[in-house]
């Protein structure tokens, strides 16, 4: 009998195609993006779960920053740290989520993540409903083929932060009173 080949990427479209479960191996998503330094790998979208859920798993890298605190108004996420430790401030307190922490964060609850250590972070983040992950469609830069290598990304542009602002509005996020540097583009 002939041996037919195929990649984990096609296994998984024929799954999902199927209804079975789909599959991914580490490093494999539906789309990589490059999110202000941060590689966002796409593992299941919206469109996937009829809007129920969507999940990315981010490739954070030493001394990121992250994202500055924000607030959803759509949805609840939930992290999984799967590498490395991270600082989160939830709520206006500072916490140490380490390898094997997970975090649920509700809608509305203000949060933002740093890498302050000097080794790559990871973590999976599920949304509920499954649309935000459509803004970092909005705003990332395609980064098919990333690896830890490829780090550090592309710096973002004074326009990247206004674009970012923009789309978080439509996509029901938002920040509390900006400081300047970040209202203007300048971070």
């Amino acid at each position: 009998m002939d041996q037919v080949s195929f990649s984990t990427e096609q296994f998984a479209a024929a799954q999902r195609a199927s209804g079975a479960p789909a599959f991914l191996s580490p490093e494999e998503g539906l789309m990589q993006l490059w999110v202000f330094g941060i590689l966002v790998i796409f593992k299941v979208s919206g469109n996937e779960t009829g809007g129920a859920f969507s999940c990315i798993e981010d490739v954070v890298p030493p001394g990121s920053r992250g994202p500055y605190p924000h607030y959803h108004t759509r949805e609840d996420e939930y992290w999984h740290v799967t590498e490395g430790e991270l600082i989160w401030i939830v709520g206006g307190q500072e916490m140490s989520a380490p390898k094997g922490s997970f975090l649920h964060i509700r809608r509305g609850v203000l949060h933002g993540f740093q890498n302050r250590s000097d080794k790559f972070a990871r973590m999976v983040v599920m949304y509920t409903p499954g649309k935000f992950m459509e803004w970092f469609i909005e705003v990332g830069i395609p980064a098919e083929g990333a690896s830890l290598a490829s780090f550090p990304g592309p710096s973002p542009r004074k326009e990247d932060y206004r674009k970012a602002l923009q789309w978080l509005e439509v996509y029901g996020a938002g920040f509390p009173p900006l400081p300047e540097e970040i209202e203007h583009g300048e971070l």
